[in-house]
């Protein structure tokens, strides 16, 4: 059995395609006009042994196509260039909103880096609040003991 959107070849009770992730349909009949039955040809040539290729796989080169099928292109979905990236990372951590917008600008077709995005804009808010609770902190410290004692 061969994938429906990508061509690649799969085992016969697979419901999904392990290449392209495509649902794969029951086929309702695989007898065609002409009553040739391959599902059953097959099984009963591996049963009277017969030495041909149906009975010990598929004959083709792998990658070619399947006999008489169409297959269609292969799109990879993400962009061939997409990779982790540091330098968006720490752009996201100082500059929150741009790396945000970055990682919902590039989520579909450039995940690696949008998650780089989204990694340093989580990192720059948290340390963000974290900086201002501890500056808050030292700040009330500091005022409560700086002195504003009055001398009468």
């Amino acid at each position: 059995m061969f994938c429906h959107n990508c061509g690649k070849k799969l085992s016969d009770d697979a419901k999904f395609c392990k290449f392209c992730g495509a649902k794969q349909e029951e086929e309702e009949k695989s007898e065609d006009l002409f009553g040739f039955d391959e599902k059953k040809d097959e099984a009963e040539g591996a049963k009277a042994g017969r030495e041909d290729a149906f009975a010990h796989g598929d004959p083709r080169p792998s990658g070619a196509p399947p006999a008489g099928g169409y297959v269609p292109p292969q799109y990879n979905r993400y962009a061939p260039d997409d990779a982790p990236n540091a330098g968006y990372g720490v752009l996201s951590f100082f500059f929150p909103i741009v790396g945000l917008i970055l990682a919902l600008i590039w989520r579909d077709n450039y995940p690696k880096r949008a998650r780089s995005c989204a990694i340093g804009t989580i990192v720059g808010v948290a340390v963000g609040v974290v900086f201002s609770i501890i500056l808050t902190i030292v700040t009330l410290v500091i005022a409560d003991n700086a002195g504003f004692y009055y001398y009468y």
